[in-house]
């Protein structure tokens, strides 16, 4: 269902449409098929004279097909926004040249190409839904911290009347646990490579120029020289400091730093914010009978992004004033 849900948003958002029919859209799959692909070892990078290998395992068949596939639903999404593009009442053009469009429409107008079109939902759409899952995982594991939230939500939204983004950027509770979320399981957690521009020494190691490094941060967020009680879920710890993850404070930078952090993401944690503010709210949640008194399966799985490794099954009952 989160899936399905972060599915329908970025594709809402970015591509003008709705693709979903019960989660089983052709977007839906062939996501879940890139997300697994992505982190397949081929035997044939490694070791190029064995590159049969992975056709003989029918690995490299797959992983074509799915990059045709994605290409050829990008191809249709962007013909049909060329096309609309020439019809003032499709482009909707109603007073205002920018009422209508999507981020499709902009990206043509400046002449970007499909690849960015292509990174936006993949990347948007896996990011939405695995913190999402995560911070559900959490509040459902931690049933004080559940109620704290959702009794700050309810707040809020029944004194306004209506949910909205502003309300949510008044949900302090509700943005520690989103911030405590990224902390203990950042969408991706091992950041894009970096490069030294010059030698450097580094904690009595010497560094040249031209270096590549990756940064863990997923080892930087559970770091317990840094976070007291690291693997704990603790989403007051973030009420009493300004630490953030917009890319200022390198305890915790689950979206990267600097002028190459993630270009996303202002609307990706205005979409999490707000469809988890709008699940807590709508609904009071719960483990199945059959998996209740258990311990909640937290392993994790590296796909695109940081996924849990087994489905976060619920249960849901609407919430009424």
């Amino acid at each position: 269902m989160l899936l399905k849900l972060a599915n329908d948003i970025i594709c809402r958002s970015a591509l003008g449409h709705e693709f979903s029919d019960d989660g089983t859209s052709k977007a839906h799959s062939l996501l879940k098929d890139f997300s697994v692909q992505f982190v397949t070892t081929l035997i044939g990078e490694h070791v190029p004279f064995l590159g049969w290998y992975d056709w003989l395992t029918g690995i490299k068949k797959r992983m074509r097909k799915t990059a045709e596939g994605l290409d050829s639903f990008f191809e249709s999404i962007i013909e049909e926004h060329v096309k609309a593009k020439g019809d003032a009442s499709e482009y909707g053009k109603c007073g205002d040249e920018m009422e209508g469009r999507d981020l499709v429409d902009i990206l043509l107008n400046i002449q970007e190409n499909d690849d960015d079109i292509r990174d936006m939902f993949v990347a948007g759409t896996d990011t939405v839904y695995t913190a999402i899952e995560w911070a559900m995982a959490e509040l459902i594991k931690n049933p004080k911290e559940m109620k704290r939230v959702q009794d700050e939500v309810r707040s809020v939204v029944n004194a306004a009347g209506k949910l909205s983004e502003e309300l949510v950027g008044k949900m302090a509770y509700l943005n520690a646990a989103i911030k405590e979320t990224f902390r203990l399981h950042p969408p991706v957690p091992l950041l894009i490579p970096r490069e030294s521009t010059k030698d450097i020494d580094l904690m009595g190691y010497r560094i040249p120029a031209r270096t590549r490094f990756i940064i863990n941060a997923w080892a930087i967020g559970r770091d317990p020289n840094t976070w007291e009680r690291a693997e704990e879920f603790m989403p007051e710890r973030f009420l009493s400091t300004d630490v953030d993850y917009k890319g200022q404070h390198f305890e915790l930078m689950p979206f990267g730093a600097g002028s190459r952090i993630c270009p996303g993401i202002g609307f990706t944690t205005a979409t999490i914010s707000f469809a988890l503010a709008s699940l807590l709210y709508h609904f009071d949640w719960d483990l199945p009978d059959l998996m209740k008194g258990k311990p909640l399966d937290m392993s994790e799985f590296n796909g695109f992004s940081l996924n849990k490794k087994s489905n976060l099954i619920l249960e849901a009952r609407p919430y009424s004033i």
